[in-house]
């Protein structure tokens, strides 16, 4: 283990802390199964490896399922590691696969590791994560308030049932244990913001210091909120990360929930500096100023958190609001990127209001220096262009309806041969169109243009798209136009009142309208029934 961390494998990067943890793991597990066979490393057979492959795919984890290729493959590979280092040793083993590798034998390919094995959170359950947090996020001020006071009273009165007294005279029933934990679920709610409005990772998060988060203007006006920590994963060191105001705002309120314990922290820290204590000035010197703080560890010591903790927090707060999901942290990163790549193309639901930097050119903001996270922006590239592939798969797809000025395109190489003949499957179709094709939502339609130029889907030009050249409409789109066609309904029948400018003007985009709508199937006259059954109810 030594060997292991001090100067790694050659031609590998040098582990780090969990890393050398799974490793250890790992490897103890193939040495115990190895032990009931031979004494010492150089015993060990090519033979008596295979067995072992043969015993992990044999086996089954707790749950009484077969392990997983990713992990039959860690396992593996730890063996083949131990081989590695046990060169330096007087009893070297031999290769333990010379002829395969632990990939070949667990499968997983390159093929398997090329899917996404990490899921985002479903739509509903991210919903109900992120209005939990944001609810907690809005009371912060009142819970923070009725804290200090207990601190206060708590100074005063060595009895607790005193201050629960005085607690409950102030409409909160929950008493010191209750507020405590409505403190510890503040401040994973502003964990879970801040995950999920900036894509960082669990030991990310745990780098945070109090005022690390700044704004910058752009030359336009907007405001780019930013954040910044340490990336040890990638070996990056500091990271800027661009984030949202309400990302700052929970930074904000971390900061506040973790203040008393941070300044204790402060305290023991100068403590142990006018001691010239040099142990205990190093345990502390890490953690002081971060934002993350607690009591934890074997030794029940001041630190920030550690992973196994956040995954307790997060799992505690899903168990305090009935929110039927196993979360995990690393969950967070691969929806953020999901979402913000639905932002560029125009979609972002629950998040829609903290996402809208995102639709500027962020290729440019994140080359401004070389402090930002380029393999964050790798992800959010990635599931920009599934979603993209989505799109482009439904509307290849030969019942799909569609309509916009690129809709007769579509349908005449829908029926060609010429997709069978050029390309092997639809989804090599697809993944070629969706690399030369530029796509974005205006809201109403799917935009092939230059993101320069185009006015469609605006408040000017609504229904521009209906019969722009460059648009494609799905049946996803549909909604809106029905709205659209509702309301221009509505306005010509006070047309006389608008000037025949006007007037003029609401014809065509009814017209425009009604050919969106035939096209995606709708029922014009029925529509029409509808708008004026909904305004006689409304004038009755």
């Amino acid at each position: 283990m030594l060997e292991y961390y001090l100067n790694g494998i050659e031609g590998r990067v040098r582990p780090v802390g969990s890393s050398l943890i799974s490793f250890f793991k790992n490897v103890s597990l193939f040495l115990k199964f190895a032990g009931a066979y031979v004494e010492c490393l150089s015993e060990i057979s090519e033979f008596l490896c295979m067995q072992y492959v043969n015993y992990l795919k044999n086996s089954s984890s707790r749950s009484g399922n077969k392990f997983s290729k990713s992990y039959l493959c860690t396992r593996l590979s730890s063996v083949h590691t131990l081989h590695l280092l046990s060169k330096v040793t007087t009893t070297p083993m031999v290769h333990p696969w010379p002829e395969s590798s632990a990939t070949e034998l667990s499968g997983a390919n390159r093929a398997h590791w090329a899917q996404s094995k990490t899921l985002p959170i479903p739509d509903n359950k991210l919903a109900e994560i992120f209005r939990a947090a944001v609810s907690r996020l809005e009371r912060a001020d009142e819970t923070l308030a009725l804290a200090e006071m207990v601190s206060e009273w708590q100074a005063q009165y060595s009895y607790s049932g005193t201050v629960n007294a005085k607690l409950a005279a102030t409409g909160y029933r929950g008493g010191i244990l209750g507020l405590r934990l409505e403190k510890n679920l503040l401040l994973d709610a502003c964990s879970i913001v801040i995950l999920l409005t900036s894509g960082i990772r669990v030991s990310e998060l745990m780098s945070l210091k109090v005022g690390a988060h700044y704004v910058r203007d752009g030359e336009d006006g907007t405001k780019f909120y930013w954040m910044s920590g340490v990336s040890t994963k990638t070996k990056e060191g500091k990271v800027d990360w661009l984030v949202t105001k309400l990302t700052h705002e929970a930074l904000d309120v971390a900061g506040k929930v973790t203040a008393e314990i941070r300044a204790e922290l402060n305290d023991r820290y100068s403590l142990a500096k006018s001691a010239s204590n040099l142990i205990e000035m190093h345990d502390y010197e890490a953690h002081l100023d971060s934002l993350f703080l607690g009591w934890g560890g074997h030794a029940h010591k001041l630190q920030v958190f550690a992973a196994q903790t956040i995954r307790a927090r997060l799992k505690r707060f899903m168990l305090a609001h009935n929110i039927d999901w196993e979360v995990a942290p690393h969950q967070f990163r691969r929806t953020f990127a999901r979402y913000v790549a639905r932002s560029q193309l125009g979609d972002v639901r629950y998040l829609r209001d903290h996402f809208k930097h995102w639709t500027l050119d962020m290729t440019a903001i994140y080359a401004e220096d070389q402090v930002r996270d380029k393999e964050l922006f790798d992800e959010i590239y990635v599931a920009m262009r599934h979603e993209k592939m989505l799109v482009l798969e439904s509307v290849f797809e030969e019942d799909a309806l569609v309509s916009g000025g690129l809709a007769e395109t579509i349908r005449i190489f829908r029926s060609s041969d010429e997709a069978i003949r050029t390309y092997k499957s639809r989804r090599e179709m697809v993944q070629f169109v969706s690399e030369v094709v530029h796509l974005r939502s205006t809201g109403i339609a799917w935009c092939t243009a230059d993101s320069t130029g185009c006015s469609g889907g605006s408040v000017l030009d609504k229904t521009r798209c209906g019969d722009c050249s460059k648009s494609l409409i799905d049946e996803s789109r549909l909604p809106h136009w029905v709205g659209i066609y509702a309301q221009m309904l509505e306005l010509k029948a006070i047309a006389n009142d608008c000037g025949p400018g006007a007037g003029a003007r609401i014809d065509s985009d009814i017209r425009r309208c009604e050919v969106v709508l035939q096209e995606l199937g709708a029922d014009i006259e029925e529509l029409k029934l509808g708008v004026l059954l909904e305004g006689g109810l409304r004038h009755a």
